[in-house]
């Protein structure tokens, strides 16, 4: 409907009112008083829903499609009325009915007269409907879908190299190595996915193409940043397509062949810059040079049907002529509108992939026609060389993928390629292959296409870029191999080659744990060819105990990633090799192996989960173990402690996981968490030690300051005294049911921060000592305020004032301070005067455990309560673990002249030695041996007979025992014992944190290879069969025999 006078001039003021002074009320006014002059005018009610829309009205959705939707019936044929009714639509969620309308709006746009304006709204139009169809998907397919296919494009058979490198990465970031291949596969590998996540949710409607923009930006960054971690399904080759297709739209970029012109891609380019600005032209370059990018690898590594090298190569050239002489032209313009695409690095990138495409193609067994691409080769990787003398990596927000991927990676594969030019050139032996070679002549007099010359140069740049590559690419091991066979076909001499096949033996391995499935490997461009030709052609070259090592370390990771048949493979060729030597190799190399072989074999008969590690396996082998347990009714097994310890820590795990931060700053969580975590600790402590990493150290202070905040209780309990008359106070105005929960939460939360400073829960299992005072300090805290409580409130009973004022939980956090004082002191070093006061301490905690059990028995428990893990984790373990500790007192208090007096069930003066002379220091040391060799026999047997501190104090025993002077007679049955045992405890505690402790390892060791010792010694009449012998251990680790 035509409108009048009025009408025109209300409309006029309002379209000045929205699109100059940006007054929409006023505006919306305007459209209205307008509506009533011209009623039947569809503008002004779209306008109007515009003016609601800038308003942001409550019901703005409702009563923007309601003005739009009445546009649309006044004018069925109006563009915009259709298009703002599809973006109201979009608003409420209405995804169908949106992508409806805004394909109306295309339609009618596309039909009627370009004109500027009308161009710039079916760009508007367009983007809407693709948004509103993908949202539209989103809604109706769940994520999993989603990542199936992505999973699905992804998918290869075997175990891929991303996934080998996704493993490693958390100990590439720990430890911020940058020489490894790991960074640049990870982050080729999630551009990947980004670019196939985009892919798959482009959709057809009809004659329109929509989806998520930007897929081919991600997916060419993948390719120049590690072409080897690319791969797609050829089955998405129309996917790639139709989404090439939709960005070039979207963007007015240039199609193919078109952009196949570089001169006619720049001189449009630079009329559009000039007339339509780089916000046009700059998405227009990009999208247009990137796709071409990844069309020319599709097409020349044949990933998406026949491989087509010669078009590769001359997309790549084309995609590089645009970028060179774009960078050349516009030098001046700002990166920020020109694009990154003109930035060296990634002109680098580029022309790294046409380094890669040129050498597939100069493959070995080529014929002559391929001269020409040689020369090729020679000059790109020259100006890549040329490229990067000029630059560095600077700059500290450069990441290690980025600085590998555009710097170390380029430097390394153009070196490389040059290698290979010469390595090509010396099969055609210059212009005439008939040529005879002239070896009669000196190496300066040849012409520079004889075959020994390029044979030399080949050689001699491989080795250049092998020390470029990261040593754990199998690019590195390549280019030595090929180095050794260059050498060896030029008449070099052995010695030259032997030092570069021993780096081949030693890296192999550590290369294989990340590219033994590569596309190279399995292709057998160096599993099966060139690596092994070159191990194969110095095999006179004896195999160096560095080399079996390797295998071994590979073993060692491939393990522990979870790779158990690969870790199989690598450790069975490490006794391979051991068994083949004819000369002696290290000892603890051969112990290695095979102590790895046997975690191996527990591992794979332990239970099938994806994140099991060997901490983890002890508790599974304890819990698979405890149904036979429960039948026999055997309470000397560890089984009961470590089963007992493990649920009531997943039960406080499972409450400390909610621990949350509020808006407020303040936590949020439940409580009782902290009460479980010190059931178990006090159990078994060895079990939280496997399970608290630094993530949940720090959700346990969380929880512990949560609780002792929500119950009210003593942030810091160091004033005992003053925590017991408070709480006496305390207890006269409120009565035991508010302070019973406000001491339990303040003992509990020092017990459990103690252990966490010193080391007995968590990560932290070597921290400095001055932490680990602190951390004994506060459990001695909470102990002197539990024996205070206790002699405070005798009379009262243990239902009102809580069980931890009970004699056993008492005997707990003793147990914990004797274990944080025996860690704090060690087993071995030398002597330092620092450890004499926890010594000490040690000793006089020891006795009192040690009286306290034996005045306590056993049956003085409810039957109710005397179960296994009770009887075992309240009497068995303190008492052995008192004895134990008394028997290290004396065994570094030996190392201390004149210290070592009696307290109270100590030796009397008489019984102890004055070391004020040689004679008389010796009495003291041998005084204080025989002593700890008692008791920790007498410890030692008190433990279950399959718990690793059985097998360990035993040992400690036997070595006390030799260095004071023993026979063979006196410990041959307790090695014994050790020997029938042994197999038992590594069957629960083969990974526990004492049993992969190097020094008690070696300790073990050597006392099971005790007896044979002597009986060699014996045999070559060196000792007398049943003297008296001393035995001591030297600094290199073995025995000495006195």
């Amino acid at each position: 409907m035509a409108l009048n006078e009025k009408a025109t001039a209300l409309k006029e003021q309002g379209n000045n009112l929205f699109s100059k002074q940006k007054d929409y009320r006023a505006a919306h006014s305007k459209y209205t008083a307008a509506i009533k002059e011209a009623p039947d005018n569809a503008v002004l009610y779209v306008n109007r829903a515009a003016c609601s829309f800038m308003l942001r009205n409550l019901d703005l959705p409702s009563i923007f499609r309601n003005f739009s939707l009445k546009g649309t019936e006044l004018d069925p044929s109006y563009p915009k009325a259709w298009y703002r009714l599809g973006v109201a639509q979009k608003n409420l969620g209405q995804w169908e009915q949106a992508s409806n309308s805004l394909l109306k709006a295309r339609s009618i746009l596309l039909e009627s007269p370009n004109s500027s304006a009308d161009q710039k709204m079916l760009l508007e139009v367009e983007a809407a409907a693709r948004d509103a169809t993908l949202q539209g998907m989103a809604k109706q397919s769940a994520p999993e879908e989603t990542k199936k296919l992505v999973n699905e494009m992804t998918s290869r058979k075997g175990d891929l190299v991303w996934e080998r490198a996704r493993k490693l990465l958390p100990r590439a970031q720990a430890t911020r190595l940058l020489e490894t291949s790991v960074w640049t596969v990870c982050q080729a590998e999630d551009e990947l996915k980004q670019a196939i996540t985009k892919i798959t949710k482009l959709v057809k409607r009809g004659p329109m193409i929509m989806g998520e923009l930007q897929a081919f930006e991600v997916l060419s960054n993948c390719l120049i940043t590690e072409r080897r971690a690319f791969y797609l399904d050829p089955a998405w080759a129309r996917k790639l397509e139709d989404q090439a297709t939709m960005e070039i739209t979207n963007w007015n970029g240039w199609p193919w062949p078109l952009v196949n012109d570089p001169a006619k891609v720049i001189e449009q380019a630079k009329e559009r810059v000039r007339t339509k600005g780089w916000e046009s032209a700059r998405p227009a370059l990009s999208v247009s040079v990137r796709i071409l990018i990844v069309r020319a690898c599709l097409t020349g590594t044949g990933i998406l049907g026949t491989p087509n090298p010669s078009a590769g190569i001359e997309m790549l050239e084309n995609a590089l002529k645009i970028l060179l002489k774009g960078r050349n032209v516009w030098s001046a313009v700002p990166t920020a509108d020109r694009g990154v695409i003109f930035e060296q690095s990634f002109i680098r990138g580029v022309r790294r992939l046409l380094l890669s495409i040129l050498q597939d193609t100069c493959r070995p067994g080529a014929q002559r026609e391929i001269l020409p691409v040689l020369e090729h080769l020679r000059a790109v990787a020259r100006d890549q060389l040329n490229d990067l003398n000029n630059q560095s990596p600077d700059g500290s927000d450069l990441t290690p993928g980025f600085i590998n991927g555009f710097f170390t990676y380029p430097l390394a594969e153009a070196i490389s390629a040059e290698a290979v030019y010469h390595q090509r050139m010396a099969l055609f032996n210059g212009e005439d292959p008939e040529r005879p070679l002239r070896m009669d002549l000196p190496l300066a007099e040849r012409n520079a296409d004889d075959q020994v010359y390029h044979l030399r140069k080949a050689s001699e740049l491989f080795l250049e870029g092998a020390k470029k590559f990261p040593p754990d690419d199998e690019k590195y091991v390549l280019n030595l191999a090929l180095a050794v066979l260059a050498l060896g076909e030029s008449g070099t001499t052995w010695a030259t080659i032997k030092p570069i096949i021993e780096k081949i033996q030693t890296n192999t391995p550590l290369m294989l744990a990340i590219w033994q499935n590569s596309a190279m490997g399995v292709d057998g461009e160096w599993s099966e060819t060139k690596i092994q030709d070159a191990i194969a052609a110095g095999e006179n070259i004896p195999i160096t105990e560095e080399y079996i090592r390797a295998w071994y370390r590979l073993g060692l990771y491939q393990t522990q990633l979870g790779q158990w048949e690969d870790a199989k493979v690598s450790l069975d060729k490490a006794r391979q090799l051991l068994s083949a030597q004819a000369t002696p190799i290290d000892k603890s190399l051969h112990q290695g192996v095979e102590a790895a072989t046997r975690d191996l074999a527990l591992k794979c008969s332990g239970p099938s989960t994806d994140d099991t590690s060997g901490e983890q396996l002890i508790w599974y082998k304890a819990l698979m173990i405890l149904p036979l347990v429960e039948c026999s009714q055997r309470p000397d097994t560890s089984v009961w402690t470590i089963c007992h310890a493990q649920e009531a820590f997943e039960r406080g795990f499972a409450l400390t996981r909610k621990i949350r931060h509020g808006d407020d700053g303040k936590l949020t969580g439940e409580l009782t968490a902290i009460a479980q975590l010190t059931n178990a600790l006090v159990t078994e402590r060895r079990v939280v030690q496997w399970h608290i990493n630094h993530e949940l150290s720090r959700q346990i202070k969380d929880q512990v300051n949560f609780e002792v905040s929500s119950l009210q209780g003593w942030p810091s309990i160091r004033d005992t005294n003053t925590v017991i008359e408070q709480a006496r106070f305390r207890i006269r105005a409120t009565g035991w049911a508010s302070v019973r929960p406000m001491l339990d939460i303040s003992v509990r939360s020092a017990i459990l921060i103690g252990c966490l400073q010193c080391g007995l829960a968590g990560d932290q299992s070597s921290p400095a000592r001055k932490l680990r005072s602190v951390g004994i300090a506060v459990l001695e805290d909470a102990l002197r305020l539990l024996l205070q409580g206790q002699s405070a409130w005798k009379s009262v009973p243990i239902n009102d004032k809580g069980h931890i004022f009970q004699d056993l939980f008492v005997r707990g956090v003793r147990r914990l301070v004797i274990d944080a004082l025996q860690d704090f002191c060690g087993i071995d070093g030398k002597a330092d005067p620092e450890i004499l006061p926890a010594l000490h301490n040690l000793r006089k905690e020891a006795i009192v455990q040690v009286s306290d059990v034996e005045a306590h028995h056993v049956d003085s428990l409810n039957p109710w309560a005397r179960t296994p893990h009770t009887i075992n984790g309240f009497w068995t373990y303190p008492l052995a673990e008192a004895l134990c500790a008394q028997g290290l007192y004396h065994l570094w208090i030996a190392q201390f002249p004149g210290e070592g007096g009696p307290i109270s069930s100590g030796p009397t003066p008489s019984d102890t030695p004055n070391p004020a002379t040689p004679a008389s220091k010796r009495a003291h040391e041998e005084f204080h041996l025989r002593n700890a060799a008692r008791f920790f026999f007498d410890g030692g047997y008190k433990f279950p007979s399959d718990d690793e501190k059985h097998v360990y104090n035993l040992a400690l025993g036997i070595i006390s025992q030799c260095d004071a002077g023993t026979n063979l007679p006196q410990i041959l049955p307790i090695i014994n014992r050790i020997r029938s045992t042994v197999e038992l405890m590594t069957g629960i505690w083969k990974s526990s944190t004492l049993t992969r402790e190097r020094r008690r390892n070696q300790l073990l060791t050597l006392v099971l290879c005790l007896p044979e010792l002597i009986k060699t010694k014996i045999e070559r009449a060196e000792m007398q069969p049943l003297s008296q012998f001393r035995c001591c251990l030297n600094e290199n680790g073995s025995w000495q025999f006195h």
